[in-house]
């Protein structure tokens, strides 16, 4: 079977034991996170009448996020409890897409 990506042998890493994997969105060597350029950001999220539904200031957002996507990973992605202070936590809550990335792909 061909692959769906041409494979330069350079790009390949092999696993001792199986599948071998070409890198397409990050360089060997250089931490993803710094390839992205973050800010900080609020979420305030009201109801028609201008009562706040949900609220959460300094968050560390990709600059490249719309605020609708900030409001939805702010409300509905980030974990709301059980994160320890160093992990980033602000009171046991996380506070950076980056933890939420962290979490859910070593889960």
């Amino acid at each position: 079977m061909t692959p769906a990506f041409p494979l330069k042998k350079q790009e390949v890493e092999e696993s001792p034991q199986g599948l071998t994997f070409e890198r397409h969105f990050t360089s060997r060597g250089k931490d993803p996170y710094s390839e992205i350029k973050w800010t900080k950001r609020s979420s305030v999220i009201k109801e028609p009448d201008g009562t706040v539904v949900f609220e959460m200031h300094d968050i560390e957002i990709p600059e490249s996020w719309s605020q609708l996507a900030t409001d939805i990973v702010a409300q509905k992605y980030f974990r709301k409890a059980g994160v320890p202070d160093e992990m980033g936590g602000r009171d046991g809550r996380e506070v950076s897409v980056r933890q939420t990335v962290y979490r859910v792909a070593h889960s």
